[in-house]
């Protein structure tokens, strides 16, 4: 009998069975092989959770809002740092810095967070704050944030007494833009600490224009003035200085943004204070009114109360400061202001004896919370300021004299306590002390109108 063909099958199925196994484990441990080999992703942390006990609603509700976004893709760098500048508008540093210090991980190129870090260093940390602002140097474009940044850490050496280093940032950046007000300044500062008084005032004086420095600039200049013994000089620059506003912060591409971010009461304040420093009394006096409607303070009460003033609206702004006395009447400030707006509301009338006898129910108002807030705080020089108008214009100027006598002394550089204790030493026929005190708001403010009116006033036949 003839054998089938395929006899040896059998035995060669159990081979192709090891075979394929085998061929498995290779192909396995070529794949283990190169996944092990490939580059991973680093495991990205959490974000920082929303601090506890967080009392404005609208604080909270911002920081909630970027957290979620940076939630939803944890690798942007970006997101990270757009959490980091909502903590850090809040003032939660430590929980800013984790998020600034992710998005440098993230984003390695990227100047801003390396300097964001060197912020916080500089105030917590700053034996750590020079390596962050040295990398945001390295890092930063020649654009105007970039210059920003390098001259924050060249004012920051400055202060660290590394006046080398300091100057060798100021005059690179003078290389790059010689127009630099910033660069000017800290050089003229670095120039004038070496001795070096003729180059610091050629400084001084190219940035005393600039609103920026105008004050700070200033302040410079009657500083030298002074050590070359030119006290005229000096004397000239202190006097312009009383007028002059505080100096802006410079510019920063961090903390600028995060004063748009702020929310809550902190942002409020920020909107209130742009707003009266352009004059909009009205739409300041409105987010005061909203707040005392939703969740009224003393503060929401005062404020509410000086605006309406300003606009002449006296009545209803005496009611808020009523309002705000009910509730604090030992508060220095809520008496300082209720005697300030009443004066106020009948000054107008006060250049007659019919309307110092018409509003003496007031002027008697005026000297009490006058009283109170000196009470409650010693030295404050304005309530005595208007405690001693009062008493002037009740007819009682010699009681007058040593409360206008200590806000002169406590406000020197404005000419209203020398004029009010002017008039006061003139009706009690002290014509001397009377010229003495005027002088000094002379020498303050030459040609105010309330300063030329009363040098008529100052001879023995006019008294």
């Amino acid at each position: 009998m003839t054998q089938p063909q395929n006899s040896e099958a059998p035995m060669t199925r159990p081979r192709s069975r090891a075979g394929m196994v085998l061929f498995g484990l290779l192909v396995l441990a070529i794949a283990s092989v190169i996944w092990l080999t490939l580059p991973r992703s680093p495991t990205l942390p959490m974000p920082p959770e929303i601090p506890d006990a967080i009392a404005e609603v609208e604080i909270v509700e911002a920081l909630r809002s970027a957290r979620d976004r940076l939630m939803q893709d944890r690798t942007r760098a970006d997101r990270w740092g757009e959490y980091g500048l909502v903590l850090l508008a809040h003032l939660f540093d430590e929980e800013a810095d984790r998020c600034f210090a992710q998005a440098a991980t993230l984003d390695p190129n990227a100047a801003q967070w390396p300097y964001a870090r060197g912020l916080l260093a500089s105030k917590r940390q700053p034996e750590q704050a020079a390596a962050w602002f040295q990398r945001a140097a390295e890092l930063s474009p020649d654009s105007e944030n970039g210059a920003a940044m390098r001259l924050q850490y060249a004012d920051w050496l400055a202060e660290q007494q590394q006046s080398s280093e300091a100057e060798a940032i100021y005059r690179e950046e003078l290389q790059r833009n010689a127009q630099s007000i910033r660069a000017q300044f800290g050089l003229a500062q670095i120039q004038m600490l070496q001795g070096q008084s003729e180059q610091a005032e050629i400084g001084f004086r190219a940035t005393q224009a600039d609103r920026f420095a105008a004050k700070r600039s200033k302040v410079q200049l009657a500083i030298l003035a002074r050590q070359r013994g030119e006290a005229e000089l000096a004397a000239q620059l202190e006097r312009d200085l009383a007028g002059l506003p505080a100096d802006p912060p410079w510019p920063d591409p961090i903390l600028d943004v995060t004063l748009g971010l702020r929310a809550g009461r902190r942002q409020r304040e920020r909107q209130i204070r742009e707003l009266e420093e352009a004059g909009n009394y009205r739409e300041a006096a409105e987010i005061y009114l909203r707040q005392i409607e939703r969740e009224p303070t003393l503060e929401d009460y005062v404020g509410a109360g000086v605006n309406l003033a300003r606009l002449q609206e006296f009545p209803r702004a005496i009611s808020l400061l009523q309002e705000a006395e009910s509730r604090a009447p030992a508060d220095a400030n809520v008496q300082y202001t209720l005697a300030l707006v009443r004066y106020s509301s009948i000054e107008a009338e006060l250049g007659s004896s019919v309307g110092r006898a018409k509003h003496q129910g007031t002027l008697e108002q005026v000297v009490r919370h006058a009283q109170l807030a000196v009470k409650s705080k010693p030295e404050f020089a304005q309530a005595e300021l208007f405690w001693g108008m009062a008493l002037t214009q009740l007819g009682k100027p010699s009681e007058a004299i040593p409360h206008l006598q200590r806000a002169a002394a406590g406000q020197a550089n404005r000419i209203a306590p020398h004029l009010a204790l002017a008039e006061a030493y003139l009706q009690t026929r002290q014509l001397g002390e009377a010229q003495s005190a005027w002088k000094k708001a002379h020498q303050l403010e030459p040609d105010a109108p309330a300063v030329r009116a009363f040098q008529a006033r100052l001879t023995p036949s006019n008294p």
